[in-house]
């Protein structure tokens, strides 16, 4: 930390572009004008950083002409908290550490393999790959389901030939939609119950609907109580998002000032 003794006493951190004032403030100045007494001083502090860092020796090698002077700054002596911890990195997982006990690699299968009937390269998926071409030499034989029709070439797509062999399944695929048909809350099923999901949302609907929108509404026993999901701010997870967010509040105050 370097002492500057002047009209005020300045102490500068260079790594950190910081200067301090440690001297008295001047409360009959303070009180006249505040921000005239603040601005002088602010002034003053900063001459003193900018002088102190342009004495510095310049490192630049010239190559670029659009670059001024290059100097190298001290190492930051204050350290600034953070306002929340850094992000903790994730655990690795049980297949993670069997791989790296094992030293098992995860490899990249190539999109492209070897064809060994028309020795060339093909793609491993997709249209041209070597399952397609096999597809297509293979299904020109057809084999013909006795009692299917008299006709061989009928029945020859694989999936209508299934379709119409399969057993009929009308009155599982009747009773699957209508059972994924949403009812209105409070309504009552065919079966005489009510489903214990819409049961829940017509209470929260019945205790929303007092005067004071719920709020009063005492829980019933046993009743699950749904807590408040907390929305974490973006700088939590992105590094430097504390520093941005500091630097938006001090261009409002500035702005304001202007």
């Amino acid at each position: 930390m370097t002492e500057i003794k002047q009209q005020h006493t300045f102490e500068l951190d260079v790594g950190n572009l910081l200067v301090t004032d440690r001297s008295d403030v001047d409360i009959e100045k303070f009180k006249s004008d505040s921000w005239k007494y603040i601005g002088e001083i602010a002034k003053k502090a900063s001459k003193t950083l900018i002088d102190n860092i342009y004495a510095r020796e310049d490192v630049s090698d010239h190559s670029d002409p659009s670059l001024g002077k290059v100097v190298i700054l001290d190492e930051p002596e204050m350290k600034f908290p953070r306002e929340k911890p850094l992000p903790a990195s994730k655990e690795p997982t049980k297949w993670e550490l069997f791989a790296k006990r094992k030293g098992i690699k995860k490899t990249k299968k190539s999109g492209k393999v070897w064809n060994q009937e028309t020795h060339s390269w093909v793609p491993r998926f997709g249209m041209g790959s070597a399952k397609q071409i096999k597809k297509k030499t293979e299904g020109w034989i057809v084999e013909d389901k006795v009692g299917l029709s008299d006709n061989p070439f009928e029945g020859i797509d694989k999936k209508k030939l299934k379709e119409e062999t399969k057993p009929s399944r009308s009155g599982k695929k009747i009773k699957k939609s209508l059972s994924k048909i949403k009812l209105t809350p409070g309504t009552i099923g065919k079966d005489g119950y009510m489903n214990k999901k819409d049961a829940q949302k017509l209470l929260k609907i019945a205790q929303r609907s007092s005067a004071s929108m719920g709020n009063f509404s005492k829980n019933l026993t046993g009743e699950k109580i749904v807590a408040k999901k907390r929305k974490l701010k973006q700088s939590d997870f992105v590094k430097g998002g504390d520093k941005a967010k500091n630097m938006r509040v001090l261009d409002r105050l500035t702005k304001k000032k202007n």
